[in-house]
């Protein structure tokens, strides 16, 4: 695999795992059927607030992983393992939404697919860092693209457009910027001009 293509999976596999992270934290976690025939709901926001803090810290590393350097890929990609562990972590389904649900131990509690997918995202986020982590070191560089050298490249034509509108002005004041031309010039022979 070449390292632009292992550039664009591992940030194409974060940006999946950071938006199932905050789809899932979106979303009713469990429910309960009240005896009086309501339902109460534990939405993930509540049951795992940290889910989408997690989630917007693998946002940000896709932003952060396309930018980097070969040294700080590499960091922020164990960064992103560890961040993908603790929402797997700290998402576990089963735990979380029974303990939010105790008050109502006379319910009927269902649970819903939306933890487990927030732990999905959790690995998929992990994985993500070991990619980046396994082939960092392959990526393109970025560091051309902002480069004194290409900066001095770019400035050229404004030093070009300056000494143009120099021109200008001097010609503005009265003066003629060809007369100088001409005297760096090698003497050449006056063409008649007809009148």
């Amino acid at each position: 695999m070449t390292g632009k293509r292992a550039k664009r999976l591992a940030l194409l596999v974060l940006l999946v795992g950071a938006g199932l992270g905050m789809l899932a934290w979106s979303q009713p976690w469990a429910s309960a059927s009240l005896a009086d025939g309501g339902t109460h709901e534990v939405p993930g926001s509540q049951a795992s607030p940290e889910t989408l803090a997690l989630a917007m810290t693998a946002l940000a590393g896709v932003v952060a992983l396309a930018i980097a350097g070969r040294v700080l890929r590499l960091v922020v990609g164990a960064l992103m393992v560890i961040v993908g562990i603790l929402m797997a972590a700290t998402v576990f389904p089963y735990e979380v939404a029974a303990v939010s649900l105790e008050p109502l131990a006379d319910a009927a509690v269902t649970q819903t697919f939306w933890p487990i997918l927030a732990v999905v995202a959790g690995v998929v986020i992990a994985l993500s860092g070991m990619v980046a982590l396994a082939t960092g070191r392959t990526w393109p560089s970025t560091d051309r693209k902002y480069s004194t050298s290409r900066m001095q490249d770019a400035a050229a034509p404004a030093d070009d457009a300056s000494t143009r509108m120099d021109q200008w002005d001097a010609l503005s004041a009265g003066d003629d910027p060809t007369e100088e031309a001409e005297s760096e010039s090698p003497d050449e022979p006056e063409t008649p001009r007809a009148h």
